[in-house]
C-alpha cells in the first residue's frame, strides 16, 4: 500500500493505491488445499465495502481518495479490481465459502470491480455516524460461471468508543 496525504490544502486529502495477493490452489484435484486461508473473515473495507470478497485466490488492485470536508467530517471514494490468482481454483466469498469454480480454467480470471463511496461524521471522541455504498460490477469469470449480476450494498453505521 502506498499513499500520500496533502495536509496543507483547504480540504485535507489522502490518495492511496495498493496491490494485494493471496495464493490459489494450482491443482484442485490433487487432494491438497493450496489456497491461502484467511484467519479472520471480518474484512470490511479491506476488499471493498460490499463485503463479498475473501482474501483467498485473489489478486487485487485498489485505489481511493479520502477528503476531510471539515474537522470531523470525511468523504471517501474507492475502486477495487479483482482477479483470480489461479484460474483453476475457486472464487471465495468473505466467509471463505466457494461461490464459483471452473476447474478447467477456461472462464477467465477477472472476477469484477467495485466502486465504493462513504462518508462519516465524528460527533466527539466517542461517537461517530456514517453511511456508504458499494457496487460490484461482475467480470468475465463471474459471467462465464453464471454469477454475472451486479450487487449493491448500502449501509449506515454508528461507532461508540468506550475508552
Amino acid at each position: 500500500r502506498i499513499g500520500r496525504t496533502f495536509p496543507k490544502q483547504r480540504l485535507r486529502a489522502r490518495v492511496f493505491g495498493e496491490y494485494s495477493f493471496a495464493s490459489g490452489d494450482r491443482n484442485p484435484k490433487d487432494g491438497t488445499h493450496g489456497t491461502f486461508d484467511q484467519l479472520y473473515p471480518n474484512i470490511h473495507d479491506h476488499h471493498g465495502l460490499a463485503d463479498q470478497i475473501a482474501w483467498q485466490n485473489l489478486k487485487e488492485v485498489r485505489g481511493g481518495l479520502r477528503v476531510s470536508l471539515c474537522r470531523n467530517w470525511t468523504l471517501a471514494g474507492m475502486y477495487n479490481d479483482w482477479y483470480l490468482a489461479s484460474a483453476t481454483d475457486a472464487f471465495y466469498n468473505s466467509s471463505g465459502s466457494i461461490v464459483a469454480r471452473d476447474t478447467t480454467g477456461l472462464s477467465g480470471t477477472h472476477i469484477g470491480q467495485e466502486l465504493d463511496g462513504e462518508t462519516s461524521y465524528r460527533v466527539n471522541r466517542q461517537l461517530e455516524f456514517g453511511a456508504g455504498v458499494g457496487h460490484i460490477i461482475p467480470g468475465s469469470f463471474l459471467v462465464h460461471t453464471h454469477h454475472g449480476y451486479g450487487y449493491t450494498y448500502p449501509y449506515v453505521m454508528m461507532n461508540y468508543n468506550f475508552f
